[in-house]
């Protein structure tokens, strides 16, 4: 989940359905990517979208992104070698 996301949108005071409005896109695709279901990476255009309605620079949430895209590998790194041992 990246809940750097969904920090980042409380802060700025917004809902699911007011945040996705401003970005121009539907709630459902919104929630996706707040879950990690869609855009595992995610898209410089997007988090600049993310940026300018949130408030929150760019860079930072390149930073948290990038966070965010580490432990989503280590997380299928312990999961492939898990299934190595059954």
């Amino acid at each position: 989940m990246r809940s750097y996301l969904v920090k980042a949108r409380a802060k700025a005071g917004l809902t699911q359905r007011e945040a996705a409005r401003a970005l121009l896109i539907s709630q459902n695709y919104l929630s996706d990517i707040e879950h990690g279901i869609r855009q595992k990476n995610i898209k410089l255009s997007t988090l600049k979208g993310f940026s300018r309605v949130y408030h929150v620079p760019t860079e930072v949430l390149i930073q948290l992104e990038e966070i965010f895209q580490n432990r989503l590998k280590r997380k299928e790194k312990n999961s492939n070698e898990n299934r190595h041992i059954i």
